[in-house]
């Protein structure tokens, strides 16, 4: 079980190194002590999809602005599936044109 733990938390710094790399300004909108952030499924494909280019990096910021500290109006543009519904951890799910989740 303690190699579990270890490993959990090798991977969670694992991730929150790629975010800082990824944009150092938008981790500052982040709860660091939060550690649920970095252990998001949508980072760990986000991070995966990178050397095949499958994700826009917009994304990123899509992905993560569920879980940024001081709550701005939401930006959903490249989330969508071919539904024309997105998915922002943290808060829900979206219609597209819709501003508040369903």
């Amino acid at each position: 079980m303690f190699e579990i733990k270890k490993n959990i938390e090798e991977l969670t710094n694992t991730i929150i190194i790629l975010v800082y790399k990824e944009d150092r300004d938008l981790i500052k909108s982040l709860d660091l002590e939060c550690v649920n952030i970095f252990k998001d499924p949508l980072l760990f494909a986000y991070f995966k999809s990178k050397s095949s280019n499958t994700f826009h990096k917009a994304i990123f910021e899509e992905i993560l602005q569920g879980y940024f500290i001081k709550k701005k109006k939401l930006k959903i543009i490249h989330s969508f599936n071919n539904k024309n519904i997105a998915y922002i951890p943290n808060i829900g799910y979206f219609k597209k044109g819709e501003q508040k989740p369903f």
